[in-house]
């Protein structure tokens, strides 16, 4: 079971700036060229320069972005732009949000470092798949800078929440940080540093097995992090700081919880392809036009999570698909026993019957047939916002978006303890975590 330890975090020092999130930003995955630009101007110091440095025509082996990171680190340390807590503590966080359908909710967790152990090993678990180039990626940013500048989100379950007492003990202590960003979202943590305390809450995670919600690519980066450090022989003897990342956790079972469908739109669709996809759709899925009166695009997430989640709930498998120029379109599947066709061979058959599955094997793979690029993303775009989608279609920039239903909490952990993984992108835990709002200089 995982084994946690207190860590001394590295912070902004609020002193030293006027605006905390001027200097934060998205977990790196999800931020876009234009949202990187954007990200350089608002601040010299934002984390953006360190977890997604730009490249340059004339970079080389001595000097790139992976260089320059570890660069801005050193000198913001030595200028006391970012400055380590005095002692080791966890670090209770807490995120106050409004969600598009369900109002206000409060997110609780927080922050420590987690001990690496293989999956097989079986206390941890993963849910999705992972692609080596970000692997790859992250791994030379960590090599670089020997810090962690996002955790890995694990979820933990506790319906009767025993853990809730040691997180609300943390909040009776002056907050390190607290404020609101431009979305209208509190930020606040504090720390717990009472060794007691922090045994008694070790103890209790430590019989639990937890779920990784996001950060697959950030665990198995530390995990072979660790075993090449381990082999190289390149730190000090006795040096064990590479055996532990920086993880971020949370309930399951909290009612601040929120996970958002992620839809998927596509593009490079051969003509003859687009000209049959009905044809294509007809063969397994009935098709019923649909209509939506919404004055623009920002009313029109909720209508169309509504419609689905009522199909969801009558246990139908059922998308919609736009098309462009207001055109909706509802999928439902016509029988289950699609889901036995030669597509379906090579899928596990507790994944199957999830619509995700259903809408790659039945739909995408055959509209992009044998195309590597596509499950890579170089043809499929991820997004959990239904506005964004729209106006990807409506420029042209992509030709088709299908929305989904996301996937319940509890699916997910049946499948992880089965030792199943969902396909890429899959789930979108919101709010994310900001990138640099705490930092593990390992030691």
């Amino acid at each position: 079971m995982p084994h946690i330890l207190p860590f001394r975090g590295t912070f902004y020092n609020k002193e030293k700036l006027s605006n905390l999130f001027s200097v934060l930003a998205p977990p790196y995955d999800v931020i876009s060229p234009e949202e990187q630009d954007d990200l350089y101007a608002t601040d010299e110091y934002n984390i953006i320069r360190i977890i997604l440095g730009k490249d340059y025509p004339e970079d080389n082996h001595a000097e790139n972005r992976y260089t320059r990171a570890a660069k801005y680190l050193q000198t913001w340390k030595r200028e006391d732009i970012l400055i380590k807590d005095s002692s080791p503590s966890i670090y209770v966080y807490e995120q106050q949000f409004n969600l598009k359908l369900g109002g206000m909710r409060i997110r609780r967790g927080f922050f420590c470092l987690t001990q690496l152990e293989e999956f097989e090993q079986g206390s941890i678990l993963p849910h999705e798949h992972t692609f080596s180039e970000p692997i790859a990626d992250r791994y030379r940013l960590l090599q670089a800078c020997l810090s962690n500048f996002n955790p890995v989100f694990a979820l933990y379950p506790d319906e009767e929440n025993h853990l809730d007492r040691y997180l609300e003990r943390a909040r009776e202590n002056y907050p390190l940080v607290d404020f609101w960003d431009g979305q209208g979202m509190r930020h606040t943590i504090w720390p717990l540093r009472d060794p007691a305390m922090i045994k008694e809450l070790a103890e209790s995670l430590e019989k639990k097995r937890v779920f990784i919600a996001d950060g697959h690519h950030r665990y198995e980066t530390a995990l072979k992090f660790r075993n090449q450090s381990r082999e190289s022989g390149r730190y000090a003897k006795g040096a064990n700081f590479f055996d532990y990342t920086m993880f971020y956790y949370t309930n399951i079972y909290s009612p601040g919880l929120a996970i958002l469908p992620v839809h998927r739109l596509i593009k490079s669709i051969s003509q003859p392809s687009f000209a049959k996809f009905e044809e294509l759709l007809r063969e397994f899925f009935f098709i019923e036009p649909l209509t939506f009166n919404y004055a623009d695009h920002s009313e029109l997430g909720g209508m169309i999570g509504q419609n689905l989640a009522e199909r969801q709930a009558h246990s139908f498998h059922s998308f919609i698909v736009y098309t462009g120029a207001k055109r909706f379109l509802l999928l439902t599947l016509k029988s289950d026993g699609a889901l036995n066709r030669d597509e379906f061979l090579a899928v596990e058959p507790e994944l199957r019957k999830l619509d995700l599955v259903i809408l790659h094997r039945l739909i995408i793979q055959r509209l992009l047939p044998g195309s590597h690029q596509a499950a890579n993303g170089e043809m499929v775009f991820y997004t959990p916002s239904e506005e964004l989608a729209i106006a990807k279609v409506d420029s042209a920039e992509f030709q088709l978006a299908f929305f989904v239903n996301s996937v319940p909490v509890k699916v997910l952990m049946t499948l992880a303890e089965s030792g199943l993984r969902l396909p890429h992108k899959s789930t979108f835990f919101y709010p994310k975590l900001l990138s640099g709002l705490v930092i593990n200089q390992m030691e």
